[in-house]
């Protein structure tokens, strides 16, 4: 991922961060001349996305408390208030901060705004003038509350402080994330004796203005937190001379550097380059920028996103053009597959013919066949049928255990018998088909009932229940229990051992089955004569 090219902006200058450092080449001072040689980089130069981070003075920061609103209605009135404390320039926008940074019931919002828009506009004209892809105009203050918790999380109120363009000093004053306050003052090197008492009179001149503003308590503890070396820590720690309650705490430069993502540390008076980098690798959550100075951004994203996705739907194209000309191939592969086997069996087919002797039919005899084979299929009951009739009862008697199945087929009567009407061949005789039908099914299974073992009224139910089943859910005509587990009628024995099976194995019964076609229910019994016999156990 290329990183977009950065304009640092100071008071003095405008520097190129480009390649993950500042380019002291492409220094552009605040001058007429440092004006055109700028217009004349950017005409050599102008494709680049970029950006421009701010590190100047002229950055006002104003808290006020707002009423509690929607957030449209809320949006609304921060806009129209940061418009009227800020009526001079266009470079301002506000942030709701909720109702947890400051005391009281209200929420808060913070107005922040570049006072002289001048400082600004004599760079941005050339930026439009060559249509740079501007991402936006970001401030190093507001970037302070996105890297300080990449370096220390802390809680309670924060100072954070780094050394800026050799000789000023960057205070920034956060609450729960919140960038609240900034400044930024000329301060002594950092390898200068008179920088730890320097650092000090700032601290003390941050905290008087944050007390006048209510935004600190009068003895409220203050967390300074400062990317320097242990020397020097110690060295501002020791001059301190405070009254204040005030907590310091250290990060080293290069501890700094890591976290950042910079591959070298900075010098210990350019601590920008944190700042800068940060921005490089994620985009700020502030902008100043108005909607006319992002347009050929917006443009540039717009053709990319054209660009990628003519790019992912070429991608998708090509491997759905791989998957279909694949497919295409195993089909041709198999269609030649089919074609050598059909061509291998009418070869065996035409091989086998001439082993045997052609069969000679006429239209008559093949109808004959295809009659005679319907009309068996039609009067004879399969021995699959009975199981069947079986198995839409009883899967839904789970406690049924089938243990042994008797059934027989009963033909009908020589003298009853009905002989299917058959084509006459021209010329020829009616010639029968000795198909008997089938005139009843007589079944009768041995079966065991678990799980009423001590309850033998509702094993009685449970039995009849399931003889009424099979009248009603199976084409079997009659059910009828031909054995219970015991021996219930009233002229059976008062004494004795009952017999049946153990508890383990449950509770045996037997229930006779009968089937009868509807044309044949009215034959009388005698004319039914008893078929073939099939026994499973």
């Amino acid at each position: 991922m290329v990183r977009p090219r950065v304009f640092y902006i100071t008071q003095e200058s405008l520097t190129v961060y480009r390649n993950g450092e500042l380019d002291t080449n492409l220094r552009f001072p605040d001058s007429d001349q440092g004006l055109r040689d700028f217009d004349a980089y950017l005409a050599e130069h102008s494709e680049q996305p970029s950006i421009v981070l701010l590190d100047v003075i002229e950055e006002v920061f104003l808290t006020e408390s707002v009423p509690k609103l929607a957030s449209g209605d809320r949006r609304a009135l921060m806009t129209r208030r940061a418009r009227r404390k800020f009526p001079r320039t266009p470079y301002r926008f506000s942030v709701f901060a909720g109702n947890k940074v400051l005391p009281g019931n209200d929420d808060t919002a913070v107005h922040s705004a570049v006072s002289n828009h001048e400082l600004l506009e004599c760079w941005l004209q050339f930026l439009t003038r060559h249509k740079v892809p501007l991402r936006g105009i970001h401030s190093v203050s507001l970037l302070a509350a996105e890297v300080l918790p990449r370096l220390r999380k802390l809680k309670g109120p924060v100072l954070f402080l780094t050394h800026h363009q050799g000789d000023k000093l960057r205070q920034v004053f956060l609450r729960d994330g919140y960038v609240m306050s900034a400044r930024l003052s000329q301060c002594p090197r950092i390898d200068s004796a008179d920088y730890p008492a320097a650092v000090n009179q700032e601290i003390d001149r941050s905290r008087r203005y944050l007390e006048r503003s209510r935004l600190l308590a009068g003895m409220e503890e203050l967390h300074v937190c400062m990317v320097a070396s242990a020397a020097v820590a110690e060295a501002v720690a020791n001059a301190f001379d405070g009254e204040s309650p005030l907590r310091l705490h250290v990060v080293g430069r290069r501890v700094a550097a890591a976290r950042l993502g910079l591959t070298k540390e900075p010098s210990p008076g350019h601590l920008e380059a944190f700042y800068l980098a940060h921005s490089t690798r994620r985009a700020p959550r502030h902008n100043y920028a108005v909607s006319g100075e992002t347009r050929y951004w917006q443009m540039h994203r717009l053709r990319q996103a054209i660009i990628g996705s003519a790019l992912a739907a070429s991608v998708v194209c090509s491997v759905l053009a791989g998957i279909l000309a694949g497919s295409a191939w195993l089909a041709t592969d198999r269609s030649q597959e089919i074609e050598r086997q059909l061509a291998q069996l009418s070869s065996t087919l035409r091989e086998d013919n001439k082993s045997y002797s052609p069969i000679h039919a006429g239209s008559h005899e093949m109808k004959l066949a295809v009659d005679t084979g319907d009309y068996i299929l039609a009067n004879r009951l399969p021995a699959p049928w009975v199981l069947l009739e079986l198995s839409r009862v009883l899967e839904d008697y789970p406690d049924v255990q089938l243990v042994r199945l008797n059934w027989s087929a009963g033909e009908q009567a020589a003298g009853n018998r009905q002989t299917p009407a058959t084509a006459l061949r021209r010329g020829g005789t009616p010639a029968s088909v000795p198909v008997s039908r089938v005139a009843s099914v007589d079944a009768r299974f041995t079966a065991v009932l678990a799980g009423y073992d001590k309850d033998l009224r509702r094993a009685f139910a449970r039995i009849e229940a399931l003889a009424v089943a099979f009248e009603k859910d199976s084409r079997f005509n009659r059910a009828d229990v031909l054995e219970y587990p015991i021996d219930a009628r009233p002229a059976a024995s008062v004494s004795g051992e009952i017999g049946g099976t153990s508890a383990e194995q449950g509770m045996r019964f037997e229930i006779r089955l009968r089937y009868v076609p509807e044309d044949l229910a009215g034959t009388p019994n005698e004319v039914i004569a008893s078929g073939g016999r099939n026994d499973s156990a």
